[in-house]
């Protein structure tokens, strides 16, 4: 089973609790992702494909 950006995956999530962030990466290109973006408590994160904003809070519980 093929995973990750050469899978066609668009966007991936990582829930990183003993960071508490969560790690956004977009854009899959050659086998990586180009853009990268780390959350932390109090950030939203909104979902383009769709339409939708989501808390960080709410995903680090």
């Amino acid at each position: 089973m093929k995973t990750g950006p050469g899978a066609g995956i668009p966007e991936l999530w990582i829930v990183n609790i003993e960071e508490a962030q969560v790690e956004v990466y977009k854009n899959p290109a050659n086998g990586d992702y180009i853009s990268r973006q780390n959350f932390r408590r109090g950030d939203t994160i909104f979902i383009e494909s769709l339409d939708f904003v989501v808390k960080v809070d709410k995903v680090l519980g």
